[in-house]
């Protein structure tokens, strides 16, 4: 994959990248039942949500975040997350990753990461 996932958001977006073992691992619907909580949240901090689980394709959650074709095996490559791990990944708008996970955060300290880093213009 030559194009890096954040590429197509850079500037306007930011990406929660959540990897589970499948779509049913605990971890992963902890993750995302907390972070749907605050649905309004993400909107107000432009929080794409990308969730590469199983060997399925990567499914994309938010207004407009379905653009990329991106390859389960290569997102984990990218990440160094192995196929039976749980790994959150918090990437701003500059496509720097800001925060790597191995079990999930609290949708409070996500957003309050998010609310402390640097607005670029």
């Amino acid at each position: 994959m030559d194009q890096s996932i954040s590429q197509p958001y850079e500037g306007k977006n930011r990406l929660f990248v959540l990897f589970a073992p499948s779509d049913a691992d605990e971890r992963l619907t902890r993750q995302i039942d907390g972070l749907m909580a605050e649905e309004d949240g993400l909107r107000e901090r432009d929080v794409f949500l990308f969730v590469v689980a199983g060997q399925g394709a990567v499914k994309a959650i938010g207004d407009g975040a379905s653009g990329a074709r991106l390859d389960p095996d290569d997102m984990r490559e990218r990440f160094g997350v192995a196929r039976d791990d749980f790994c959150l990944v918090v990437i701003d708008k500059d496509g720097d990753v800001q925060l790597v996970e191995k079990a999930p955060v609290a949708t409070f300290r996500l957003f309050d990461l998010i609310d402390h880093l640097p607005v670029r213009h």
